[in-house]
């Protein structure tokens, strides 16, 4: 069970969705997955220009903007990483599928359900 703070959450989703649509010409995919026991995974991708190997960490600080970009504060993505480190998991970007776009992907810690005893099942 990943259980987090909704709000954060949600405010992190609108972000990287709204950051597609301006950045990225819109989302085209959005998966969530459970790559390992311990992590939920987000992605959202889209086929925009991509971010260069050089700013994708760069893009997560505050008012940073990639240089093709003269839209927008520098403000969303800087938000999504400090919702994300709030919440006890960790964002990045990468490229696309297929070299095309970006991909932003969001891990979330999976609690785990505690041990019960046998004793304490009779």
């Amino acid at each position: 069970m990943c259980t987090t703070d909704r709000r954060r959450l949600e405010r992190v989703l609108v972000n990287l969705l709204e950051n597609a649509a301006v950045h990225g010409g819109g989302a085209t995919l959005v998966r969530v997955d459970r790559e390992r026991a311990a992590v939920v995974r987000i992605s959202v991708e889209d086929t925009g220009p991509g971010v260069p190997l050089e700013d994708r960490e760069r893009i997560f600080e505050r008012f940073a903007r990639l240089r093709q970009s003269r839209r927008g504060t520098g403000l969303g993505l800087a938000i999504v990483s400090e919702h994300v480190r709030a919440i006890n998991g960790r964002v990045w970007a990468e490229e696309g599928p297929g070299g095309s776009g970006a991909r932003f992907v969001v891990e979330l810690p999976v609690e785990r359900a505690p041990l019960v005893a046998a004793e304490s099942l009779r």
